[in-house]
């Protein structure tokens, strides 16, 4: 996922039976993520439930999100149990980038400027 461009994050939450599935959707549907999750050609993802989370919850919510972006993609997660979680929430956050530059309206911004002694942002260099 090195130079992989743009990335972009989304994060949801889900209570109850299908928690899982549910976050896994709010993740990927976020208005945080600019761009259809569907272009992702690298996918970060991470769980988190209490003590009750199974390894069922964490495939259910891996399948979601595995349909729902680039058939390509490199999908890596992490799954955590926070024992203070005790009302059955499952929260995932979802990170996404290898997407298409300069296409559906991603423009690749948070470029880097070179120049002379150290590299700066593009929107610092632009002063």
């Amino acid at each position: 996922m090195q130079d992989a461009g743009t990335a972009l994050m989304g994060i949801g939450a889900g209570v109850g039976k299908t928690s899982a599935e549910d976050a896994a959707i709010a993740a990927i549907s976020s208005p945080l993520l600019d761009a259809p999750v569907e272009q992702a050609t690298g996918v970060v993802f991470n769980i988190i439930g209490g003590a009750d989370l199974s390894l069922q919850e964490v495939d259910r919510a891996a399948r979601v999100i595995y349909d729902n972006v680039h058939e390509d993609a490199n999908v890596i997660f992490g799954a955590l149990v926070d024992d203070e979680i005790n009302d059955g929430t499952v929260s995932i956050t979802v990170l996404a980038t290898g997407f298409n530059e300069g296409q559906n309206g991603i423009d690749g911004g948070g470029g880097v400027v070179s120049g002379g002694i150290g590299d700066v942002p593009d929107f610092l260099g632009r002063r």
